[in-house]
């Protein structure tokens, strides 16, 4: 018996597990299998006589793992063989897996796993081998290496007993669809792999309702290789996801679209073989910069595009379907604005949950018609309709809740252009901070600050602002009159070296309810800057400086202090690396408590975009550096805009 340790924390290996993803377990596995050359790979699920589940078995007829190759591929955790080696062995399959974390999924399936595996040596005898591990001691397994049985051949069995609580989802009608969608284009590509899922082959083919490729021809590697997106519409439940493939189907990479399409179930995928020449880190970072960037980005305006096409042609075509079956609530054309809006706002409404009305055509003409008439004299009640009539998924009913939940239809109207700028306005902040003509150029406070300080829900809706480039002594001034009243007079406060601190943004709220007040101080830097240990300790000096100072204490509040650039450099990154939110440090204990962030413009503003996003699609509002440019030339000073950003008269 050998026993092997992962050099890692108890808690870290198990949360990289994500044992409330069993399903995505499976994936992880079945490329392992694929990876070890499996030309049949096989899911069962055992259940346990109490409509639960006792074991999970995958087993696959691959190379299998010989003893002396144990230690190396079970007892590391990242620095997969596969980096360098990259295809495997003897039939030169491209390997999937490369970091090394395979196997530390399976505890997503059970608190105890085993993996029995039989491989050849060099001399061509075969040897079985036994590697177990438990989720109590997730860092330490054993192997024992056991005498062949007779008719054992090349192949590994996985087996999960004890299974987590979240394992009932690997039987959710939407695994299926997942694991098709997943292995869509390797199954296709590898007619001879079969993976079998519950004594069920998944079969691509027979999932699909419709497919949509495209070249995206603004890209060529060195080899003259052009990448083609491949767009599959499912018939069932998908993960909508897309996968950066080669052209075998071996997935290298997956991003989310980050694209609303209610009601149609699709995954894409971006094949293109120079994904193999680039290693994992910069696949991992190429989403944010480099071709691998501009690649995604134009794979999901062809995805918004034909999502967009396919949403509108499906939405005219339900309410064409109404009007020949004399089930549509409206008659006559609208009569001006306010009746335009109702009814676009009813179409989109109707169109959503088109799904959900009955059959017969006498109880859809009531049903369209009840609806009709909360959105137009009754929009706070369209979410109880929506919800308890009509039967819409209440993740659905709060997206449209926002939208609707206006006591009056022309709200609406205010709504919709407020939301329209805000999209406007992020865009140009997109432009200003990513844009290589624009953001070298772009001045920390006579422009950034200028245009954030009239914009501060870009931190947060809850929040006011505050104080705005003004020194620590403003900030407590400003802090004392929101607790005590104008009339105090605080004694000046310092940071450790006796300097006095200027914040850019400060920003609070009250909250009643809790009884304390919530404080927010913003630390911008100029696009061009790298946050690193100059601007962090910068940040912490502020922090410092309040909860040094007695005449912030006991006053029941809560501080953030935010630090905000474009790029953060790799030391900086390592001590939020466990923490995506971007948590530096946290002063809990301190009074006031007090909490540190590092963050990046991408993601402050895929934060703001992602809660806008499902009414920027409702709007069909397609925010373009146009709309940008438009947007911040008529509500900001000339001064305050770019100058790749300005309109100037003739």
């Amino acid at each position: 018996m050998n026993r092997f340790h992962i050099d890692a924390q108890d808690d870290y290996v198990v949360r990289i597990a994500h044992r409330d993803d069993p399903v995505r377990a499976v994936v992880e596995l079945v490329w392992n299998s694929l990876d070890a050359e499996a030309h049949k790979v096989s899911i069962d699920i055992e259940p346990d006589g109490l409509d639960g589940i006792a074991r999970v078995t995958i087993t696959d007829d691959g190379h299998g793992v010989m003893p002396e190759e144990v230690q190396s591929n079970f007892g590391r955790l990242g620095g997969s063989w596969k980096q360098t080696a990259k295809k495997s062995p003897n039939i030169k399959r491209q390997l999937n897996g490369r970091n090394g974390q395979g196997r530390i999924r399976g505890f997503a399936l059970g608190d105890l796993i085993k993996w029995t595996t039989t491989a050849s040596n060099t001399p061509g005898d075969l040897k079985r081998t036994v590697i177990s591990g438990s989720v109590d001691d997730p860092t330490n397994f054993e192997s024992d290496t056991q005498p062949t049985i007779s008719g054992d051949v090349p192949g590994t069995v996985f087996e999960a007993i004890n299974p987590p609580k979240y394992i009932t989802r690997i039987e959710a009608k939407s695994a299926v669809g997942r694991l098709t969608a997943t292995f869509s284009v390797f199954l296709t590509e590898n007619p001879d792999v079969k993976i079998v899922f519950k004594g069920a082959e998944l079969d691509p083919t027979a999932a699909e309702r419709h497919r949509f490729e495209k070249e995206l021809v603004d890209f060529k590697n060195a080899k003259g290789q052009i990448p083609k997106l491949r767009i599959i519409e499912w018939n069932e439940p998908a993960e909508r996801s897309i996968h950066l493939c080669d052209t075998t189907g071996t997935i290298r990479t997956s991003v989310h679209p980050n694209i609303q399409t209610p009601g149609l179930e699709y995954t894409a995928f971006v094949l293109w073989d120079h994904f193999n020449d680039l290693s994992d880190e910069e696949l991992a970072a190429g989403e944010l910069d480099g071709p691998v960037s501009d690649v995604v980005t134009a794979a999901r305006k062809e995805i918004k595009e034909y999502f967009k096409d396919r949403d509108a042609a499906r939405r005219e075509e339900q309410v064409k379907s109404w009007v020949s079956d004399g089930v549509y609530p409206y008659t006559d054309d609208p009569e001006d604005e306010l009746a335009r809006v109702e009814r676009e706002t009813f179409d989109f409404v109707a169109t959503t949950i088109a799904r959900k009305l009955p059959k017969s055509e006498k109880q859809q003409r009531g049903m369209l018609a009840l609806l009709k008439a909360t959105v137009a004299n009754s929009p706070d009640e369209t979410m109880q309709v929506l919800e308890s009539v009509m039967g819409l998924p209440k993740h659905e009913v709060k997206r449209l809740a926002s939208l609707l939940d206006r006591t009056q239809i022309t709200q609406l109207i205010e709504a919709n252009t407020k939301l329209v700028n805000r999209l406007d306005f992020l865009q140009a902040l997109k432009q200003m901070v990513f844009d290589p003509a624009t953001n070298k150029s772009t001045q920390e406070r006579t422009q950034l600050h200028a245009m954030l300080e009239k914009n501060t829900w870009v931190f947060g809706e809850e929040y006011d602002l505050m104080a705005s480039d003004r020194s620590l002594d403003a900030v407590l001034d400003r802090y004392l009159a929101h607790i005590d009243g104008p009339d105090t007079q605080p004694k000046p406060v310092r940071r450790h070296d006796g300097s006095v601190g200027r914040v850019d943004l400060m920003l609070g709220q009250s909250r009643p309810a809790v009884g304390r007040n919530d404080y927010l101080i913003v630390e911008l830097k100029r696009p061009s800057v790298t946050i690193s240990a100059k601007e962090v300790q910068q940040i912490k000096s502020y922090a410092d400086a309040v909860t040094s100072d007695a005449q912030f204490r006991g006053r029941k509040s809560h501080w953030d202090f935010v630090l905000v650039s474009a790029k953060i450099d790799r030391i900086t990154m390592k001590d939020i690396q466990d923490n995506p939110l971007g948590l530096l440090a946290d002063w809990r204990d301190q009074d006031p408590p007090t909490r540190i962030w590092v963050k990046t413009w991408a993601q402050i503003i895929d934060e703001r975009t992602d809660q806008l996003r499902f009414f920027k699609d409702a709007l069909n509002h397609d925010a373009s550096r146009e709309h940008a440019i438009d947007y911040v030339n008529k509500h900001f000073a000339e001064e305050a805009v770019p100058e790749k950003l300005r309109v100037t008269s003739a």
